[in-house]
This record gives C-alpha cells, structure tokens and sequence, in this order.
C-alpha cells in the first residue's frame, strides 16, 4: 500500500497509535501519553514548535479521546488544526484484555484501510519505494557535511531553517523529514549557503 503524506504534525493519545499510524503515513507523529499531556509544560512546547506547518489531531471516539483533543486545542490556539475523527467501531485491541469502558475501538484498533481513508482528504499519496538505495542516512548525513565535522552545526542549522524545523531535533528525525522530501541526490545538490 501506498503510504500518505503531510508536512503537518500528527498527535496521537498513545505509542500503540502511533505505532500504528506510521505503518500508513510518512509524517511527524508524537503521541502525548493519553492524560499525561495535561501536566507536561516541555511536551506543550514541543507541540507548538513542531506545529508551524500546522497539526493533525487524530483520537480515539471515546469520552477520553474528545478531552484530550479539546484540551491540545487550546494549547495549539495559535496553529492550523486539522481535526481528524475516527468511527465508532465496536470492538476490542487484540493486546486488550477487554474492551475500552465504551467499548469502541481505538485509532490502534482501526484497520489500516479506515485510517487511511479518515486521513486521505489532509494528505497526499506517495509511493512506496521499493529500492532504499536512494534513501538518505546517516553516513549521508556525515558525508554532506551536516554531522561530525569542521562547521557542521552551522551547516546543520541552515539545513533545519530552510526546513523549517526547529532546532535540537535528533538525527533520526531528521532523517525521517528529509527522506519524506528528498532523495539522496537532491539533498546532496542542495546549496543552502547561495540561499
């Protein structure tokens, strides 16, 4: 299956979400820890500096799910929210015991086909590549100049703004915004420093 693709955040409730969304999408997903997000003022900021491009909130159907949304929708005032809804499924998570109290199934419960066509309207398709040799890596990363060498912070730095992403991301990050955007050739014709 073809995988989709946004530039805008995705917040999910929890890991097992995530996990499950990055199966289908190529895009930032963060999940918030289901309540957790209420207290946690590093988390509300890296929200918003990971929202620039704007957010896609996508939670479960439950009582649970519509607070935790309302509540990111206040922290995220000031960003383009996309809000994604999920159908009432009735059903159980295979690595559940029982069913959630309202017994629907969460955004990890959902097959792939339904989250797709939930999340199809906000994103675009790419295809899936069956050859990695063009995929960028790290040691792409070291030979381009952007880690481990003389001014490779700087270079790094000017990589991230004409990305448009914020500072301290890790490189695994990295990696996965710029695999999402170029192939290895085109990152490495890019001359950031005539920009």
């Amino acid at each position: 299956m073809d995988k989709l693709h946004t530039d805008k955040l995705i917040v999910v409730e929890g890991k097992y979400d995530k996990i499950r969304l990055e199966n289908i999408i190529d895009a930032p997903v963060i999940a918030v820890g289901g309540f957790r997000v209420y207290n946690d003022k590093k988390l509300h900021r890296t929200l918003r500096e990971l929202s620039k491009n704007g957010v896609i909130i996508i939670t479960d159907s439950d009582s649970a799910g519509y607070k935790i949304r309302v509540f990111l929708s206040k922290i995220l005032h000031d960003c383009e929210i996309t809000d994604v809804f999920v159908p009432r499924i009735c059903g159980k998570e295979p690595r559940k015991s029982a069913p959630s109290a309202q017994g629907f199934l969460g955004v990890e419960g959902i097959s792939d086909d339904v989250l797709v066509r939930c999340l199809e309207k906000f994103c675009v398709r790419i295809q899936n590549k069956t050859d990695d040799s063009g995929k960028i890596t790290v040691s792409d990363l070291y030979a381009l100049g952007y880690t481990g060498t003389d001014g490779a912070r700087r270079r790094k730095s000017a990589l991230l703004s004409y990305l448009g992403v914020q500072e301290g991301i890790s490189n695994r990050f990295l990696l996965r915004i710029l695999n999402g955007r170029f192939t290895r050739k085109e990152l490495a014709d890019l001359k950031l420093e005539d920009k």
